[in-house]
């Protein structure tokens, strides 16, 4: 096995790792959504609109630290309410690269699921924030 690792060659491992790139979020709640990475906001994106963006969905394992995945938090309408935490990242375990989603207060990368849509392949994709009967939903295009 340790013969088989040595052979791997790099180029082909850095060739099959396809980045994705979130090139605009179309926040399509009634609330305000604001984007974090790595402890650092990004942007907030207004309830119903669109905004530009050009964030590098990072590549996360199930023991990187939740700092290091995208962060989306929809702000309460009011005080009373709990500010409901979004988690995107791209699976570094996945064969296919794919994109995922957890909806929770705490990141759980064991029960994130694949993100709708063009999830897979790399490349720059909009993303999509959405509520449908009651939970959200990710889509990339």
């Amino acid at each position: 096995m340790k013969k088989d690792i040595d052979n791997i060659d790099a180029m082909e491992i850095v060739t099959a790792l396809k980045l994705t790139i979130i090139s605009m979020v179309d926040n399509q709640l009634e609330n305000t959504v604001q984007m974090r990475v790595n402890n650092q906001q990004l942007s907030s994106i207004p309830q119903k609109s669109t905004k530009d963006e050009n964030v590098t969905v990072p590549l996360i394992g199930p023991d990187s630290d939740s700092s290091e995945v995208i962060r989306f938090s929809v702000m309460p309408k009011d005080e009373e309410s709990v500010i409901k935490h979004i988690w995107v990242f791209q699976d570094k375990r996945s064969p296919n690269n794919s994109i995922k989603g957890y909806v929770g207060q705490v990141f759980d990368y064991n029960a994130a699921e694949d993100v709708r849509g063009r999830n897979t392949g790399g490349g720059t994709k909009p993303l999509s924030i959405k509520k449908i009967d009651g939970s959200y939903v990710l889509t990339l295009f």
